[in-house]
């Protein structure tokens, strides 16, 4: 059950306050890790429990699968002092009190929240649970879960237990430094459990934002994500109208901005990741059946993956001016994972899968290539693509070249010098307008076109 009574001080086995010195984390992926070996540096020692053998052991071999600026050697610094022990199930006689858990919650086929995973970890806590103990929930969740289906799990264990919903709110290829430098959020069952909460994650920032509920914390979650969803949205449907009057939503967004603080908007590009793709549906989902339902969200998750369609249309369209395109081309892909900045090798839910999907539907294409440095093999080809070594092995007589993120790399590319590479007539499409015009002269009869950008589209008002 969880501690009804506030101000009964926490004790140990032994009898005496409770230190909260040793840590399990249940899931090392890109939210666990992270915390794991940062907690381990703070001077705790941290069992981290990833199911995926093969992951388990790059972890405890001291090769992160991620990508992380300072997870590497802070991963091997935590291994040789021995403060981050790893395996694939809770230790036995784990002498952990505290249980935090990080792992994931996807969408199923139905755009419904999947909580298979948070059942079973915390069935597996469970299992194991000690009087006194404290579970963290990390996961982002559907709304409610922690009250109505942890608590009731956990409760069946008749020990005394307290539990808090503290979310991640680190991005992918700045994780560690936001975990010292972004306010923790923290919800509890009672001030007890917010109270130890917030003493553990003091060790990694002084910034600590303490709210009335768990249901509170959840929901601040939803809204962080939610809300860049919504603004990345707004960008990208001025940028189809740009686009549709002839117009530089590069140059409409900087001109609107320029001095005038009220108008703030991102630029335009895919949206995509494992966490704004799912976020609005964990929402929907937990108003089902319920007389409010979200709209705004609905809408403009509509419209951000909507954007991979929109512009495979726009290069099929611009290929019927030209009779002597080949009925066979060639594609190749810069950029395979889902953002580019920070860099990061993820390629969970990136919209690069989609945008292939659109093209082939209305190419028969004779190869589809990819280059992204970050991206394994692997992962290169569960989104259709043949992974190149080089930018220039991609472009190699290419007859449509697509740009599906940010990353410097790819953004600092000479297209101009490298456009000589492609088969003609040729064509260069940026989903991310990242040149306000075509980047330096380009081979004759090969075309750059940007999303946002209608100047080279031939449309007007």
């Amino acid at each position: 059950m969880t501690n009804i009574n506030p101000s009964a001080p926490q004790q140990s086995r032994g009898g005496t306050q409770q230190a909260d010195r040793n840590i399990c984390i249940l899931g090392l992926g890109y939210v666990g890790l992270p915390l794991g070996v940062a907690l381990a540096q703070s001077g705790m020692t941290v069992y981290g429990v990833e199911i995926m053998e093969s992951r388990a052991a790059l972890i405890a071999g001291g090769t992160p699968h991620i990508v992380e600026p300072r997870l590497p050697e802070m991963l091997k610094n935590a291994l040789e002092q021995k403060r981050f022990i790893v395996s694939t199930q809770i230790p036995e006689n784990c002498p952990a009190t505290v249980f935090i858990v990080t792992v994931g919650t996807p969408i199923n086929e139905d755009q419904r929240c999947r909580l298979d995973m948070i059942k079973d970890v915390i069935h597996e806590i469970a299992k194991v649970l000690k009087g006194g103990d404290l579970v963290i929930l990390r996961s982002t969740l559907k709304l409610g879960s922690t009250r109505n289906i942890c608590i009731p799990i956990l409760d069946k264990t008749g020990k005394d237990y307290d539990i808090a919903f503290c979310p991640e709110r680190i991005i992918e290829g700045n994780a560690i430094q936001e975990l010292y430098e972004l306010p923790q959020i923290v919800g509890g069952s009672s001030p007890r459990a917010v109270a130890r909460a917030t003493k553990l994650f003091s060790n990694l920032t002084p910034n600590i934002v303490t709210v009335s509920s768990i249901e509170t914390a959840e929901i601040i979650k939803l809204i962080d994500n939610i809300t860049r969803d919504i603004h990345f949205a707004v960008s990208n449907e001025f940028g189809m109208l740009c686009e549709h009057l002839g117009l530089n939503s590069n140059e409409v967004f900087e001109a609107a901005q320029n001095g005038y603080k009220r108008t703030k908007i991102p630029k335009v590009g895919l949206v995509g990741g494992p966490c704004l793709s799912k976020d609005t549906y964990l929402l929907q989902d937990s108003f089902e059946g319920l007389a409010l339902s979200p709209q705004i969200p609905k809408v403009a998750r509509a419209i951000n993956e909507g954007l991979p369609k929109h512009g495979a249309d726009t290069i099929h369209r611009f290929t019927q001016k030209f009779s002597t395109f080949s009925n066979r081309p060639t594609l190749a892909v810069l950029g395979a994972a889902f953002k580019g900045q920070p860099k990061t090798g993820d390629t969970r839910s990136s919209m690069t899968g989609p945008v292939v999907e659109h093209l082939r539907r209305l190419f028969n294409f004779s190869e589809t290539r990819g280059y992204d440095p970050m991206v394994s093999m692997q992962d290169m080809e569960s989104l259709g693509l043949n992974k190149m070594e080089t930018p220039e092995d991609a472009l190699q007589d290419a007859d449509i070249v697509v740009i599906t993120n940010n990353f410097h790399e790819i953004s600092n590319l000479p297209l101009g010098q490298m456009s000589h590479l492609m088969h003609r007539p040729g064509i260069i499409y940026d989903f991310w307008p990242q040149h306000r015009s075509a980047p330096g002269p380009l081979a004759k009869d090969v075309h750059y076109l940007s999303f946002g950008n209608g100047t080279n589209l031939g449309r007007t008002i």
